[in-house]
Parts: structure tokens; C-alpha cells; sequence
């Protein structure tokens, strides 16, 4: 994979009828990305506790990500300095309305980078 987000649409029957055994259990748009990325073997964005654990057990090999994590891995890939980081997170939180649970292992790093506590590292 380019590592490339991706728009894509249900592609045959098989998909379509997973499709909508998925949305019985999760919302619409979790299980449209759930079919596509389980169907075709490819990565999957997710933050949705629930669609995360149906997914889990649905999908039990599916490679699955957080947005702590996306974030994180990008962070660390390209150096980012703790200042543009801060920021990053803080439109993530305001725009999105995303805030990591506080059981999620990245968590920590989270509000720590967000206060600017983050070393890079």
C-alpha cells in the first residue's frame, strides 16, 4: 500500500451482503469502512470502541489503527517539533472532537504532547 487515504466504494454482492450484516451491529460508515478493509486486506483507521471490538472479532486479522497512533507513528516518522505537534493534536480535539480514551496505552503521550511535554525521541 502507498500509505495513501483512500476513497472506495463496495465492489460485488459479497461486499454489499457484509455490508449490511456489518450496519445491523455498527453504524453505517464504520461498517462500510469495515467491509472494504476486511474484504480487500487493507488497513483500517478506527476510533469507535464499539466498531473497534466488533471489528476485533469479526475481522480478527485485520491490521486496525487509532488516530493516537496514526498520529503518533507520523510524529515520530518526520521529527515533528513538540510546538507543531501541540498544535496538530489541539485542531484534532477541536475540529473532530476526538480525545483518546483514557485506556488507550497512548493516551499519556497524548495529553503530554499536548501540553508540550513531548520529547521527540
Amino acid at each position: 500500500h502507498s500509505g495513501a487515504i483512500q476513497v472506495l466504494d463496495l465492489v460485488g454482492s459479497t461486499e454489499q451482503y457484509l455490508f449490511i450484516e456489518n450496519a445491523v451491529a455498527i453504524d453505517d460508515g464504520e461498517a462500510m469502512s469495515l467491509t472494504i478493509a476486511g474484504c480487500r486486506q487493507l488497513d483500517l483507521a478506527i476510533d469507535d470502541k464499539a466498531a473497534i471490538k466488533f471489528a476485533r472479532k469479526r475481522f480478527p486479522k485485520l491490521c486496525l489503527w487509532t488516530t493516537p497512533e496514526i498520529i503518533k507513528q507520523w510524529a515520530d516518522k518526520v521529527s515533528l517539533p513538540a510546538d507543531a505537534l501541540r498544535d496538530v493534536i489541539i485542531k484534532i480535539e477541536s475540529r473532530s472532537r476526538f480525545f483518546p480514551p483514557r485506556e488507550h496505552g497512548l493516551a499519556p503521550w497524548w495529553h503530554g504532547a499536548k501540553a508540550e511535554k513531548w520529547k521527540n525521541g
